[in-house]
């Protein structure tokens, strides 16, 4: 499983739904996401891909913490979903996409309290907090979970982060092999 935060935008929406389909070469979150699948050696047809946050945003940017954290009755009603989607596809591993969707998922486990107010990568790569193993969330399911930097910041951002020898991309990668071997 892959987990976003949220979709796009109505505008991007309403393009996608009139299209028939996303324009996936324009999306820099998909760009930046398939490239890190490739060289990961993943195939994004053995990926299961989903939003912590269901909807789109109304307007402005599809960047940054989405609007719909503001209402905790939402998040609550997507928390429940995310639950939903777990206990249907009962992955073995979660591939957690920016530090929005690591809170997020901090409610929905009480193992998951070291992520609850990580406010950035540097703390999370100095308590060795980037992979955590065997979460058992509130539903009972399992799983392996790895916080990413989120794709839509990876070309600026990605050398800041660390796992054990390797720094930016290669750590990115380490995460992602070490946790397939937890399958």
């Amino acid at each position: 499983m892959i987990l976003g935060q949220d979709f796009d935008t109505k505008l991007k929406y309403e393009s996608a739904k009139k299209n028939e389909s996303e324009d996936i070469s324009s999306n820099t979150t998909w760009k930046n996401l398939l490239c890190l699948l490739n060289e990961a050696k993943i195939s994004p047809d053995n990926c299961f891909f989903t939003n912590a946050i269901m909807g789109v945003r109304n307007n402005g940017s599809a960047i940054g913490k989405s609007p719909g954290f503001k209402n905790k009755i939402f998040i609550e009603k997507c928390q429940e979903f995310f639950l939903y989607q777990l206990e249907m596809q009962k992955p073995k591993i979660i591939l957690v996409l920016g530090l929005k969707v690591a809170e997020f998922l901090s409610e929905t486990s009480n193992n998951l309290d070291k992520w609850r107010k990580i406010k950035n990568y540097k703390t999370i790569d100095e308590k060795n907090l980037q992979i955590l193993k065997n979460i058992k969330f509130k539903n009972g399911n399992v799983s392996n979970l790895a916080l990413l930097m989120h794709p839509s910041s990876r070309k600026y951002n990605l050398d800041k982060r660390y796992y054990k020898e390797k720094k930016g991309k290669e750590a990115q990668i380490q995460m992602i092999k070490e946790i397939m071997n937890l399958k």
